[in-house]
């Protein structure tokens, strides 16, 4: 199926088009969808699946006099419909206007039946996503319903407390997790006023979250740094002894191993209640590291523009390499994936494009990608791409460096990950090589 619209002047099939155009949305292919939105629209102006769902990318972007005239639009057409009712609620609290925002909520949740109480609509119109709990929580902060705002964060609570025993399947297309998302509700919670009693079980929630992730992903550090800083306003009372001297209040430090090594640190907790601390350490292998992963396997091989493999752990100053990379995913979900491969520092980039079979005549078996974003920077090569489910696993791409710089250097590995499912990664192995000043 195709991923753009219809050539103008031939009549667009809108349901088949408006199926695509949410199924991009669906993958994350973002402004593929919003491409075929406004195609929808130009010829069916009154489609509410395009009007609504045109007015939530808006949204994200920040447009929001746009998502307010879209989603308002479809609202027009079909008042009593309990996501566009919710979609509207959103766009409004992030107009500054939350008493409308709250009207809105409430009459979605009116319209939706068949639901035990507020917490279980909402999760029934959001599965597995807890955004809407927490917005609703936050805005009834603003306005003042403290007893409201607090049952509501209560209830959330006790989703991620669900959510920590019922896992969240790996196919999620938003690239939420238990983690994240328990997370953003305690973030949330601890910014509203008054302080909702939640807060210590939900930390606890959190915390034993991170501590079974061997990874996290860019989201789950994000939001997790936004729950750690709403916290800190809590810290005040604490008292700490740092190295024999008196300290009021959260104690955050960052220092060298070689400096932490000729002066140790000793933190004593001087408060009643127990406190937690996190230290994160970082450091470069002492050996190279083998191949491995998981989810992935990734190779990584060198070739003279004649098309024989080259051996670049000697390689010669001013001579050119093709560099393919192979990269097969074990998984068929959809997914965003990321290769990075660091050059040598004897290489740069020689030509910054992918190349294929009709740019090298002795690579007929390299196929043409179509990457979703590529970099050609000065130590790396970057190449994201968009996988849907059901799209090929195997991606054989292609670059051309150059050895410039003799002597001797690391070999850093090339390496893949999933984006947003950050403990399926792989890499190749990191090793040493040398580039052989030219013959004069």
């Amino acid at each position: 199926m195709p991923s753009l619209p219809l050539p103008k002047g031939k009549p667009i099939d809108v349901p088949r088009t408006v199926h695509q155009a949410l199924e991009l949305h669906h993958q994350g292919r973002i402004a593929e969808a919003e491409q075929l939105y406004a195609t929808v629209l130009a010829v069916r102006p009154d489609n509410i699946d395009a009007l609504q769902m045109l007015g939530v990318i808006k949204l994200a972007r920040g447009e929001l006099v746009t998502a307010l005239r879209l989603v308002a639009a479809a609202m027009q057409l079909r008042p009593k419909s309990p996501q566009i009712l919710l979609n509207y609620g959103l766009v409004l609290n992030a107009m500054n206007r939350p008493e409308e925002a709250l009207a809105s909520f409430d009459e979605a949740l009116k319209q939706f039946e068949g639901a035990a109480g507020p917490m279980d609509k909402l999760a029934s119109l959001y599965p597995a996503n807890r955004t809407y709990q927490k917005e609703s929580a936050t805005v009834l902060a603003w306005v003042g319903d403290a007893q409201r705002s607090r049952n509501i964060f209560v209830d959330a609570l006790q989703m991620s407390q669900q959510a920590a025993v019922t896992k969240v399947s790996f196919v999620r297309s938003d690239y939420g997790s238990s983690l994240r998302d328990g997370a953003a509700v305690l973030a949330l919670a601890a910014e509203s006023r008054p302080v909702p009693p939640i807060i210590p079980e939900l930390a606890g929630v959190v915390a034993k979250e991170w501590q079974n992730k061997t990874y996290t992903s860019t989201q789950e550090q994000t939001w997790m740094l936004l729950a750690a800083r709403a916290l800190q306003n809590g810290d005040d009372g604490l008292t700490l002894d740092v190295n024999g001297a008196t300290h009021t209040g959260a104690y955050m430090a960052q220092m060298t191993g070689d400096a932490l090594i000729g002066h140790p640190l000793t933190v004593t907790n001087t408060t009643r209640q127990p406190l937690s601390a996190a230290v994160t350490t970082v450091a470069a292998p002492v050996t190279p590291l083998p191949a491995g992963g998981d989810g992935f396997t990734i190779e990584r091989k060198y070739y003279t523009l004649d098309g024989e493999e080259a051996n670049i752990t000697q390689a010669q100053q001013n001579e050119r390499y093709v560099v393919v990379l192979h990269v097969t995913e074990t998984n068929d979900w959809p997914s965003r994936i990321l290769v990075t491969d660091l050059l040598p520092a004897g290489f740069e980039i020689d030509n910054p494009s992918i190349v294929n079979s009709a740019q090298l005549s002795n690579f007929d078996w390299l196929s043409d990608v179509q990457p979703a974003h590529v970099e050609f920077r000065n130590d790396r090569f970057v190449a994201a791409f968009d996988q849907s489910s059901g799209s090929d696993r195997d991606l054989s791409f292609a670059y051309v460096v150059r050895a410039v710089t003799p002597g001797t250097y690391d070999h850093p590995a090339a390496s893949v990950e999933d984006m947003y499912r950050p403990q399926f990664s792989a890499r190749t192995a990191m090793g040493r090589m040398e580039v052989l000043a030219a013959q004069q």
